[in-house]
């Protein structure tokens, strides 16, 4: 025990020490943080190894005993730390020379300006105290992670946390409806795929830490397929999550999957978004409640414009918010077409001060929504393929025995595997399965002398051992399923799957005593799959390998398509044939008497199905076969509603050929050329627009074609739709015109269009608000100035009796503030409960706002209808020095 208290004792005190420099230094370059961008960047550092340190003591308690290996190793990485930190106490020692307040007179002062200018403000001043920093930061970080406190372990549990939380049933219901999709879960399957020290070097890379302190918007880490991208981004995430001081500063993470092209979408990627920011906060805001209960009356999600609303609305008080987003290169939807330049420019419109950190191949970049970020390159260290490699040798039972027989070996294959893979972890570990397989040690020195060089020539190679395998049948029908499905299959669907062959004619289901064990699949396919522990999904092992089979799959399973048609036939409750794409397993299925217009449980056909993901052949098939064009499910959709909001552009030509009706109403009241404006499919609104469709049709809330296209950023559709006669101030339910929602959602280009075509600029909604009003309320400047510009009124009143001026005030948009007292606002006026804009700016701790009102006129002392004052407000939400600034008026 007294070693454990030796350790926490010598941490403790140079966490101490460290403490007592920090605090000097922050104190002394407080007062320049602002003016330069080396000065702000070092006090960040400073700031975050500050707050470091405070984690860390209330982390240590005496532990259990340390064995004398991990007593030594702790004690070292306290000793290099300590270092650092007496580099830290001479430079304040320095700095302290030079300090302003220690002198006084007139020439002193003269001279402390000159000082200033000198040592403590030279860059290499500034990047030596940084270095410090960094390296006390890292070997801090080594000590503790010896006492275990292990960051996986950290992950595991906050992953807990999160779904302990989540146990209280109305808020998991108001979780789940968000997005169905825990991305903590992948999160943590990913992390536990980590070796120790793996992406260490990208954590300690003076890029990164520019980028994670603020002094760099973006950061983009490109690299070739198998480098361990996607592991690196659970690293990056983790530190994240442990490093950031919550609650000030937001995160949020995506893993893009191209094995999820059917369901990825930016609703998708949004939804999952918020339900992180949400997650977050630790309890549902108000908001977020809200906007359930009105879908919740109606069964439906969030859309894609509320699911942004909704982002900047939990981020708009964050400090920072920090999103990771890993494979661009796979942000591809159902059509193989990549969408990440949009959510990126969408994510980057909607949340202030956002910190960007994308994973990728080497793509090109066509929309410059990354010209600005910092490059990085991946690239797998030496370090971090020897642990890798290791690890494998480690587990393998066939390499540790040729190991003992020759005691060279083990050097031997490391030196190869790591000068070979050319810092890919991929290819090391294609390798290891390849020498794991040989039947003798002879055999598996003849291999290492000649491994291939190419990622092809192994899965070549891999494919080869698979047939000739004892397990070949069983391993060929698992991948040929795995590799043609269309989306990832479950591990017991597969299981079920690679079964059909085994029923009897008379079988209903697939019995038990047909089931493969699921460790002999895996182990049948020689480390060409992996399986996702928690979700239970299996795939292929990379993404290189899908595209390996994508060339050559023909050659290997020639008859795939037709045998999973025959599965699909002998076992209908693989609902899998229509939907997927399947056409010869569709004719198969007409061939056997399956009825082109069965309809499932929610009565969608057939022909919704393949309409509904853009199948053009199968449509095709099920028409020519006689199915209806016009059937509904219960929601009232048709197939060519369906194929119009997917923007399916053949299919919906091919479906209008074949008499389908443009304008049917789905039961909302919603037609095909509805659903094609609101995602901003111009093709396919100009194809409905030519026959008949109406421009102007309104669903139950009264919403238009053009209500929905200017909700999005589709300036096309909106410039369209008038030409054809809609209507651009046609007031929904609300009483809201098309206006509205261009001008909330920051739209601008959307909004000079809408007023370009006569839309009037002042036109209120059923709350008395106009598009000015919901503008300043979200802060969008651009969008204001041009209203103001087309006449719109600075002081226009609600049926609350607020003015523009009181929402920007309330939100501290204090450019928005300036602009509107500029246009004539009334920096006094009052609502029906008595409050002004300074009532509201105070409440919030907008101090820039609090000034500029004041400097204005507005009155200091002014009450509302319960009495209460500007200052009141300020200090009962604890803002002093807003406090201070209204009784120095006062």
């Amino acid at each position: 025990m007294a070693e454990a208290l030796g350790i926490a004792s010598g941490i403790a005190g140079i966490i101490s020490l460290g403490l007592e420099i920090t605090q000097g230094l922050l104190q002394y370059y407080s007062l320049w943080r602002n003016q330069d961008k080396d000065i702000r960047s070092m006090y960040n550092s400073l700031s975050n190894f500050s707050e470091l340190l405070v984690q860390l003591q209330h982390k240590i308690q005496p532990p259990a005993k340390f064995d004398i290996e991990v007593k030594r190793n702790v004690e070292w990485g306290i000793e290099a730390a300590l270092d650092n930190v007496k580099q830290l106490e001479t430079e304040l020692g320095k700095i302290k020379a030079t300090d302003p307040l220690a002198q006084h007179g007139v020439q002193a002062t003269m001279r402390r300006h000159i000082l200033r200018m000198k040592y403590p403000f030279k860059v290499e001043t500034l990047r030596n105290i940084q270095t410090n920093i960094s390296e006390s930061r890292s070997n801090l970080s080594f000590a503790i992670q010896l006492l275990h406190i292990d960051k996986i372990s950290e992950a595991v549990e906050r992953v807990d946390l999160i779904i302990r939380w989540k146990q209280d049933n109305e808020t998991r219901e108001v979780i789940d409806w968000l997005c169905p999709v825990n991305f903590w879960l992948k999160q943590a399957d990913v992390l536990k795929q980590r070796q120790p020290g793996t992406g260490d070097w990208l954590l300690q890379d003076s890029r990164f830490l520019d980028w994670e302190t603020g002094s760099r918007e973006s950061l983009w880490c490109r690299g070739s397929p198998g480098v361990g991208k996607t592991v690196l981004s659970s690293v990056v995430i983790d530190f994240l999550e442990t490093d950031l001081p919550a609650p000030d500063i937001s995160l949020a993470f995506i893993y893009c999957n191209y094995k999820l092209s059917q369901v990825q979408n930016l609703e998708y990627f949004y939804r999952a978004i918020a339900r992180q920011l949400v997650e977050l906060k630790g309890a549902v805001p108000e908001s977020v409640t809200e906007l359930y209960q009105r879908h919740r009356r109606k069964g439906t999600a969030p859309t894609e414009e509320e699911c942004l609303e909704l982002i900047q609305s939990l981020t708009k008080d964050s400090a920072g918010t920090y999103i990771v987003i890993d494979a661009l290169d796979e942000c591809v939807d159902e059509n193989d077409r990549p969408f990440w330049t949009k959510l990126i420019g969408q994510l980057k419109s909607s949340i202030i001060n956002l910190h960007l950190l994308c994973t990728s191949r080497h793509i090109d970049d066509p929309r410059g929504v990354l010209e600005n970020a910092t490059h990085v390159e991946i690239r797998a260290s030496r370090a971090d393929i020897e642990t890798y490699v290791e690890e494998r040798i480690e587990s393998s039972d066939n390499l540790l025995i040729f190991c003992k027989q020759d005691p060279r070996l083990r050097h031997n294959i490391m030196e190869v595997i790591v000068s070979k893979s050319d810092g890919m972890f991929l290819i090391a570990q294609l390798y290891i399965e390849l020498l794991g397989a040989k039947d003798n040690l002879r055999a598996l020195k003849k291999s290492l002398q000649s491994l291939p060089e190419q990622i092809d020539d192994l899965y070549d190679e891999a494919v080869q051992r698979l047939q000739s395998s004892s397990n070949a049948q069983l391993a060929l029908r698992a991948i040929s399923w795995i590799i043609y499905s269309f989306r990832p299959l479950q591990l017991i669907e597969l299981q079920h799957a690679v079964a059909i062959d085994e029923l009897e004619p008379d079988d209903e289901d697939i019995p038990e005593e047909c089931l493969t064990d699921q460790t002999k699949i895996i182990n049948a396919c020689i480390g060409l799959i992996r399986i996702d522990k928690r979700s239970q999904t299996i795939g292929l092992v990379h993404y290189t390998a899908q595209d390996y089979f994508d060339r050559k799959g023909s050659d290997y399973f020639p008859h795939a398509q037709v045998d999973i048609g025959v599965a699909c036939v002998r076992n209908p409750f693989l609902e899998y044939a229509t939907r997927n794409g399947h056409e010869s397993a569709v004719k198969l299925l007409l061939d056997q008497g399956a009825q082109p217009d069965s309809s499932d449980t929610y009565g969608q056909t057939p022909l919704s199905c393949a309409a509904q993901e853009g199948h053009e052949s199968v449509v095709k098939l099920l028409l020519y076969q006689g199915a209806q064009p016009d059937s509904s499910d219960e929601r009232g959709q048709t197939p060519l509603s369906y194929a119009a909001e997917k923007g399916h552009e053949s299919v919906v030509k091919l479906l209008l050929y074949q008499g389908a009706q443009p304008n049917s109403s789905d039961k909302r009241g919603r037609t095909p050329l509805s659903y094609a404006a609101q995602k901003g499919h111009e093709s396919v609104v100009k194809l409905l627009l030519y026959p008949s469709a109406q421009p102007d049709s309104t669903d139950k809330r009264g919403w238009t074609p053009l209500s929905c296209a200017a909700r999005g950023v589709y300036k096309a559709v909106v410039k369209l739709l008038p030409d054809q006669g809609a209507q651009p101030d046609s007031k929904d339910e609300d009483g809201q015109t098309p206006l509205f929602y261009a001008a909330r959602n920051g739209h601008e280009s959307v909004v000079k269009l809408l007023l370009y075509q006569g839309t009037q600029p002042d036109s209120s909604d059923k709350r008395g608000r106009t598009p000015l009003s919901y503008a300043a309320d979200k802060g969008h400047k651009s969008v204001v100035k041009l209203l103001l510009d087309q006449g719109a009124h600075p002081g226009s009143k609600d049926k609350y009796g607020r003015t523009p001026l009181s929402y920007a005030a309330d939100n501290g948009h204090e450019s928005l503030v300036k602009l509107l007292l500029k246009q004539g606002a009334h920096p006094g006026s009052k609502d029906k409960c008595g409050r002004t804009p300074l009532s509201y700016a105070a409440d919030k701790g907008h101090e820039s706002v609090v000034k500029l009102l004041l400097y204005q006129g507005a009155q200091p002392n002014s009450s509302d209808n319960r009495g209460r004052t500007p200052v009141f407000y300020a200090a009962y939400n604890g803002h002093e020095s807003v406090v201070k600034l209204l009784d120095q008026r006062a």
